[in-house]
């Protein structure tokens, strides 16, 4: 199976790449490696790749839900699958004015997401959505509550190899 990621330098991407490179053709996009997520021609690039798989994981404010939006008006037909990283951030109740732009934008990925899953495109898309993560992002977390990105991954893992769309998986480490 061939699979892009974005975001595959570190945190949650760089668990997938890591764990996902073992037994699939895998492909890292990255600002590290010249793929800024906010430019369309990296959204073609990504496709122009012709993935089974796309690991929708770097955060960016505009990036991330522009390759969904993106990658559906060229996918929806195909028999292919893209899983978008979110945050438990988008579902709390009473958000943080310091990440409220970042809930909001996790927000509205979540929802575009559902609404693929539920409209009649063969395409699979699907949400991850984790609460606190032991990654860059998730510095300022209850240490007693950080799950590992490699935690993460495996969780991902099992998404892309399962036979049934899982409209969104949200995972909450609450100790």
């Amino acid at each position: 199976m061939k699979i892009a990621i974005t975001g595959h330098t570190k945190g949650i991407g760089a668990a997938c790449y890591s764990r996902l490179s073992n037994n699939h053709d895998v492909h890292g996009f990255s600002r590290s490696n010249g793929y800024d997520i906010s430019l369309p021609s990296v959204w073609d690039a990504i496709l122009s790749l012709d993935p089974d798989v796309i690991i929708n994981n770097a955060y960016h404010e505009t990036g991330q839900y522009n390759l969904l939006k993106h990658t559906f008006v060229n996918w929806k037909d195909l028999n292919k699958t893209i899983i978008n990283v979110g945050s438990y951030a988008a579902n709390h109740k009473y958000r943080h004015y310091e990440i409220l732009e970042y809930s909001l934008i996790k927000r509205q990925i979540q929802d575009y997401s559902h609404w693929i899953s539920n409209s009649v495109a063969t395409i699979r898309s699907m949400m991850f959505t984790p609460s606190w993560v032991n990654t860059d992002m998730g510095k300022g977390g209850p240490a007693n509550c950080l799950m590992e990105p490699e935690y993460c991954a495996e969780v991902i893992e099992f998404m892309i190899t399962s036979p049934y769309t899982i409209k969104e998986l949200t995972l909450c480490n609450m100790k």
